[in-house]
């Protein structure tokens, strides 16, 4: 059964909502639970001593050979991929078991918290051990065993590569929804998510740079060959090494299994070290290149966004200077030594994200969110909101602290990108009303026709009536 569901996962890429065999054994609590027990069972034989599991043996990086490959790999990823659609849609008391009846009835949660905290630990440990197979120490000196396993052309070692890829794949978004969850609101002990097998080069921060993570996802995929690089490709650096494709890697996926100080820090390092090469010492005696603007204070937004535009400044790394000028049409006293630029940067901002100009709304709790509608407000809306995240982009380059009360889903989205960190639980700090008229909707004992739901809603944005 798993190597049919494992056969439809690698087929679609939303087969966990295209074939109805997935998402009801997700809904399976028991089956969950015999599938993990599978998992934990499969061991690999050894004549000098007891069985290793197969867990520990991808854990540690080491590879394995194609039959153990077969009978590992299916059941892992079945499980990650079904198991995470079942935790996108549980709500907190559902996954925490907490004493409520309506709960106790559902039973929906397969797993108590101390066999989740053990099973995150399992799957921290395999995630980390699939970054290291995926990008081997050397190339050069791989064994023949892994090289065709996963790096030939043959069409079965192809479907290696693919079932590898996309396991990596769904271990990596399971363990992301259980840590948000942890981190949410803990089940699992004080520093239980760091790695000490993970150290980040913080003596040495030319180890990596900022223009490395688009190099990462261009030519570095887990689990495929590394392509060969142009001439213009080698002109911007040498090519990545083993450790530098796996710290990236590592920051980009599993960035939790490294203490956040550590993070803040490496990330202080890498811009000072990029501030070196945008920005010279002679700024400090107010020469060398800069960018230099005069904005309005009655029209801070508009003006920014002329003068700042990617076609007027394409570089916003270098120094910038600003003027302000009142508004009754006269340039304010003093030099810009970096005063001015934290005032203008901030009041920029504020502007930017308020309400009243239709790029963000406020939620019930005062918190904002891009606007839905802001269609209607603004055509070109995508280069304003480009333009926005720019300069808030500037702002963390220079070190600026910016207070903005962004909604948890907004923020949550913002920070995981294409990972589907985001479940129903964001829906209360967006509309707080329909969260639990859905959770009385997925808990309703009786005939749901019975309640006489269309599941529609009208909109009204600036009257504009829309039915959705």
């Amino acid at each position: 059964l798993c190597q049919v569901c494992h056969n439809l996962l690698i087929s679609h890429k939303m087969a966990i909502h295209k074939y109805k065999i997935l998402y009801m054994l997700a809904l399976q609590p028991e089956f969950l639970r015999d599938l993990w027990s599978a998992i934990l069972s499969v061991s690999q034989t050894s004549i000098f001593g007891s069985p290793t599991p197969l867990l520990n043996v991808i854990s540690r990086g080491l590879t394995m050979t194609q039959s153990e490959t077969l009978l590992i790999v299916p059941l892992l990823a079945t499980f990650c991929s079904l198991f995470s659609l079942l935790v996108s849609t549980l709500h907190d008391t559902e996954f925490y078991s907490d004493d409520d009846v309506m709960v106790m009835k559902s039973q929906m949660m397969p797993f108590n918290l101390t066999t989740l905290a053990g099973m995150c630990m399992k799957l921290k440990e395999v995630s980390l051990g699939l970054v290291e197979l995926a990008f081997p120490e050397s190339r050069l000196v791989v064994k023949e065993q892994y090289k065709s396993a996963v790096f030939s052309d043959n069409d079965n070692n192809k479907t290696n590569t693919v079932i590898w890829a996309h396991l990596f794949k769904s271990c990596v978004a399971l363990i992301r929804q259980l840590y948000t969850r942890d981190l949410r609101r803990p089940f699992c002990p004080e520093g239980h998510w760091i790695s000490q097998a993970v150290t980040l080069s913080l003596e040495s921060p030319s180890d990596l740079t900022l223009r490395r993570r688009h190099r990462l996802r261009q030519f570095y995929r887990p689990f495929h060959r590394t392509p060969a690089l142009s001439r213009k490709d080698l002109e911007e650096g040498p090519p990545l090494s083993t450790k530098e494709v796996r710290t990236l890697t590592i920051l980009q996926e599993l960035p939790f299994v490294v203490p956040f100080h550590e993070r803040v820090l490496a990330f202080q390092s890498l811009v000072l070290k990029d501030k070196f090469t945008h920005q010279s010492s002679a700024r400090y005696y107010m020469q060398g290149p800069s960018i230099q603007i005069s904005v309005r204070r009655n029209y801070l937004y508009e003006d920014a966004y002329e003068k700042l535009s990617i076609e007027n400044e394409p570089e916003l790394r270098l120094v910038m200077r600003v003027q302000m000028v009142s508004t009754v049409g006269l340039d304010e006293a003093g030099v810009d030594g970096g005063g001015v630029f934290r005032e203008f940067i901030s009041e920029l901002l504020k502007t930017a994200f308020d309400p009243n100009r239709g790029f963000f709304r406020l939620t019930k709790d005062n918190l904002l969110y891009p606007n839905p509608h802001v269609h209607l407000l603004h055509q070109d809306f995508q280069k304003h909101y480009f333009f926005i995240g720019r300069v808030f982009g500037k702002a963390l380059y220079e070190n600026l602290l910016v207070e903005l009360p962004l909604a948890e889903f907004f923020l949550s989205k913002l920070l995981v990108g294409h990972h589907s960190d985001v479940d129903v639980h964001h829906l209360a700090s967006l509309d707080p009303i329909m969260y639990r008229n859905l959770l009385y909707l997925k808990n309703y004992e009786g005939d749901v026709t019975e309640l006489g739901l269309d599941f529609t809603a009208v909109s009204d944005e600036l009257g504009e009536t829309t039915v959705l």
